[in-house]
């Protein structure tokens, strides 16, 4: 029933430093209230993140969105929740509200009127590799600043029993274990999709970590290719905010991510070239190691990014 993660939405105490970071991250302000700002990628989803002015950081809410009424009409029946319209943006919709097992709070949402993609600055750059020639001529020279995201990609939490987190997005929301790297207790990693068939779709939209408390461990935005990561690192080098880990070509998952720390203590993800997956592919399962985190790197793996 699930389509795909639409917004995440989070508290932080200055929503004018955070609204900053969050435009020199790549989003682009859709929408601004009283106390809130919403913000989209180049995609037509009116807005995939949104930022409210609260006196402490933290999670407000993940929402999923749903193909049809219909879907948002079984699972709220389901899981005994109320739909109520979505008045609080442009763009109208309905949500169904209700929370994990974690206490989470989560959103089912449809309806919500899609806006016209934004024009990309430039094209994604084609490889020359494997010797193939894809790219002819010169490669172009890129200027510096944000190169405006795709979309929000996935949520990834932390959790203290990572295994019932598994159970409750499976049974309660329709998720597919994409990957499961094993500790030895429990899954220190859990990465799930919400399959549709022969049909490819992310490799993960929601993710877990072995974790002391509950809380949001990254949420990933995707970016136009591995120039745009790595010219976007660059760029927040230069406006001095504090990195995290990467650029790092995952194994999991395949991506090439670079994380950072927000000024309100949230970590969020640059990524491109990520894994999509449809029915063919089974669960994978398999053993915590260097290898289960990573292909390669530009740098160790912090022992802060596992906190």
């Amino acid at each position: 029933m699930i389509k795909t993660v639409s917004h995440a939405t989070f508290g932080c105490p200055d929503l004018e430093a955070a609204t900053r970071f969050m435009v020199d991250f790549g989003l682009v302000v859709s929408h601004s209230a009283e106390g809130a700002t919403y913000f989209r990628g180049a995609e037509g989803r009116p807005y995939i993140f949104v930022l409210k002015e609260a006196p402490q950081p933290g999670l407000v809410s993940v929402a999923y969105e749903v193909r049809s009424m219909d879907d948002l009409r079984a699972m709220a029946g389901k899981l005994g929740a109320t739909i109520e319209p979505i008045d609080d943006n442009p763009w109208g919709g309905s949500s169904a509200k209700l929370v994990d097992c974690d206490g989470n709070p989560v959103e089912i949402v449809c309806g919500i009127r899609s806006v016209a993609p934004l024009k990309m600055p430039r094209e994604a750059v084609v490889p020359n590799s494997g010797g193939q020639i894809r790219r002819k001529g010169r490669l172009p020279v890129f200027g510096d600043g944000p190169l405006p995201v795709l979309k929000l990609c996935h949520v990834v939490h932390a959790s203290p029993d990572t295994q019932r987190f598994v159970d409750w997005y499976v049974e309660h929301l329709g998720a597919y274990p994409s990957d499961i790297v094993m500790g030895p207790r429990q899954p220190t990693l859990a990465f799930m999709r919400f399959p549709d068939g022969s049909n490819f779709v992310d490799h993960h939209n929601v993710g877990v970590f072995d974790g002391k408390k509950v809380g949001v461990q990254h949420v990933c935005f995707e970016s136009l290719d591995m120039d745009a990561v790595f010219m976007a690192h660059r760029y927040l080098v230069k406006r001095g905010y504090r990195r995290s880990w990467g650029p790092v070509r995952h194994t999991y998952g395949g991506a090439l991510s670079d994380y950072w720390h927000t000024s309100w203590g949230l970590r969020v993800e640059h990524v491109t070239d990520s894994d999509v997956l449809n029915d063919e592919y089974e669960t994978l399962t398999l053993p915590m190691n260097e290898l289960a985190t990573l292909q390669w790197t530009t740098e160790k793996m912090p022992d802060h990014y596992m906190e």
